[in-house]
């Protein structure tokens, strides 16, 4: 039986009336029990639904349940520690057909990966997801048209990731002492209410790299403290944050969050607003920042690259040939006239030491480089900026090492040897030639 939080009373507004496909309006993709589309890896037997897959006795924790593309009209009961993996996160569809939730995850380390989840009930704790249950994996997935689109119940040690979550009276809703969960890399938008909301001691949460936008809230917190909130994105929400009887941190290190209304004045040219950011008198973000914030990550060493920036980032690689880091970037609006760059480059990709930021191959001039704005022991800030006009609307950025006098000295050496080196051999080859005419 689940209990309902005094802070919030019982949710009477309907979620979307949008047709389901359970309810006969598209069955183009909806599975019948012959095609048997849902597989355990582990044990290569195939079932007709999920919940079948998930109550065989042949299936065990620890075992992965891979879900072939279709809707699949189901409420299930995730009570052992799986992975559930869809073929195609907007193609794998689980809808509950506004009657419940499309999943209740009551097993200790399950995981819920790469899918469409929609339709709950419309009365809480109906929920995309219900989590009642430790260490949950969320990963990669889109839900939508839910009355939570996940709600923690008790949880600790969770975590959703790159997951969209829209139109939903809440995002994600994190209650009853939910403790040291991780929201990171989510688009959260459209939500009737909360964006993320978190109340009843849900305490020690991490939020970061979130976009927040168009939400009627985008933060709530009420009777929480210390949880970190920051390096997110906020745009376009009626009241990006709300604080109740709580005390959090909006900052880490150096940087806070990016707030669209908010005075984005930078006189020192670090990429950090001037001024902070005020929730309420307890809840201050010292460091907001002053364009909104992307984060990249390179393939091999699958180490994150973040820049804040207030243009837009059209193109972003690291190339392992010459160690360096290629931006492609353009005016964020016809009237743009500089833009800039503070980027995080961990020390592990490139040598922090001696770098140096060229752009449009020496073309135009780098304004306001500082290569050593910050460095944590681990990562090292740096930034730049560059003027726009109506002749150049885009910017090709490279972020280089820089060659050391050192290195400049031994080249030069390197090529006075050579030099020298054929220098000898055409004098050898002259007085070989003499001797030879001798000869005749």
């Amino acid at each position: 039986m689940f209990a309902i939080s005094l802070l919030c009373p019982q949710l009477i507004l309907p979620v979307s009336n949008r047709p389901s496909t359970c309810l006969g309006i598209d069955f183009q993709n909806q599975i019948t029990e012959s095609e048997n589309n849902v597989h355990n890896v582990n044990t290569s037997l195939s079932y007709a639904t999920i919940q079948q897959a998930v109550d065989a006795s042949e299936t065990s924790n620890g075992h992965t349940i891979m879900i072939g593309k279709g809707t699949y009209c189901e409420n299930i009961l995730l009570n052992k520690s799986l992975k559930i993996i869809g073929e195609d996160n907007r193609l794998t569809v689980i809808d509950a057909n506004f009657s419940g939730s499309p999943f209740i995850v009551s097993a200790d380390y399950a995981a819920i990966q790469n899918l469409t989840i929609r339709n709950s009930g419309k009365y809480y704790p109906n929920s995309g997801i219900f989590v009642d249950a430790d260490n949950i994996s969320v990963l990669d997935s889109i839900i939508t048209n839910c009355t939570a689109g996940v709600y923690f119940y008790h949880s600790n040690s969770s975590k959703v990731y790159n997951t969209e979550v829209k139109q939903c009276l809440y995002g994600l809703w994190l209650d009853h002492s939910s403790l040291n969960n991780k929201i990171v890399g989510c688009n959260i938008s459209l939500n009737t209410y909360y964006g993320i909301y978190a109340g009843v001691f849900s305490n020690d949460n991490f939020f970061a790299f979130n976009n927040l936008s168009s939400n009627l809230y985008g933060f709530g917190f009420s009777h929480t403290s210390n949880n970190i909130v920051y390096n997110n994105n906020f745009f376009e929400n009626s009241v990006h944050a709300t604080c109740y009887s709580s005390i959090n941190n909006w900052t880490y290190g150096k940087e806070g969050n990016f707030w669209d209304s908010h005075s984005l004045t930078d006189n020192n040219h670090d990429g950090v607003c001037d001024d902070p950011f005020f929730v309420n008198a307890d809840n201050v973000d010292v460091y907001p920042l002053a364009g909104p914030i992307c984060s990249f990550q390179e393939s091999d060493l699958g180490c994150f690259i973040t820049v804040v920036s207030d243009s837009e980032i059209r193109e972003f690689e690291c190339l392992s040939l010459n160690s360096s880091i290629r931006l492609l970037v353009s005016n964020s609006s016809l009237n743009q006239a500089i833009g800039f760059c503070r980027v995080c480059i961990p020390h592990s990709l490139l040598d922090v030491d001696n770098l140096s930021v060229t752009i449009d191959w020496g073309e135009t001039i780098v304004l306001y480089q500082n290569t050593s704005l910050y460095d944590n022991g681990t990562h090292r800030w740096i930034y730049f900026a560059f003027l726009f006009n109506e002749a150049k609307t885009s910017h090709e950025i490279f972020i280089i090492p820089e060659i050391s006098s050192l290195a400049v000295y031994a080249i030069i050496l390197g090529c006075a040897s050579i030099i020298l080196i054929f220098d000898r051999i055409r004098n050898c080859v002259y007085q070989l030639r003499r001797l030879l005419r001798g000869k005749e």
